[in-house]
């Protein structure tokens, strides 16, 4: 029997790793989404208080397995209240569709499609999440004790993408599309 020489087994190893990196890298980034899902919608109001809420920015970004949320669809907000010197803003994301109306699996209902919203004035978080139990005509309530000055202008950004690091992306995730609506109330609080 022919012993297998050092260089040959070095050789066999760099191959196997290579088969290795090349086989997880595909699977995970195995699928993308078609350019339909673009016109997944996400709207932004006021519905309570006096002041501003307003949609800035939106990479419309189509949902992919990703490394982190900010290679995925990002919306910037304008909030601006003025109600009293001092308020709160809660702020409700209203899940009117999730999946396109065809689907019968569970599509972005998984663990892996994920929400942040952050004041990104303050670097306050006001809640994260995925959308594995959430169903349509749902409501997701994001709140803080954060206090908002009078008439100062801060800047939310809204998070959703799927994470590509759970390593469980089905493929049913694919092409669907989704329609959310970002909604501000604002409350004066006593000093």
């Amino acid at each position: 029997m022919k012993k297998l020489s050092k260089k040959n087994i070095i050789l066999a190893s760099v191959v196997l790793l290579l088969l290795l990196i090349i086989g997880g890298s595909l699977a995970y980034f195995g699928w993308a989404s078609a350019e339909e899902e673009i016109n997944s919608s996400i709207d932004v109001t006021i519905v309570g208080g006096t002041g501003v809420c307003s949609k800035l920015t939106d990479n419309n970004k189509l949902l992919v397995p990703t490394s982190s949320r900010e290679k995925g669809r990002i919306i910037t907000i304008k909030a601006v209240q003025q109600v009293s010197s001092y308020a709160t803003i809660t702020w409700n994301m209203v899940v009117n569709r999730l999946n396109t109306t065809a689907t019968t699996t569970t599509g972005l209902r998984h663990e892996s499609f994920k929400y942040e919203l952050i004041n990104t004035t303050t670097n306050t978080s006001y809640g994260s999440g995925n959308f594995s139990d959430i169903n349509n005509g749902e409501t997701i309530v994001f709140t803080s004790n954060e206090i908002l000055e009078l008439n100062r202008e801060y800047t939310f950004t809204l998070y959703l993408w799927i994470d590509g690091e759970m390593g469980v992306n089905p493929n049913d995730m694919q092409n669907q599309t989704y329609d959310i609506d970002m909604n501000c109330t604002i409350t004066g609080v006593e000093t």
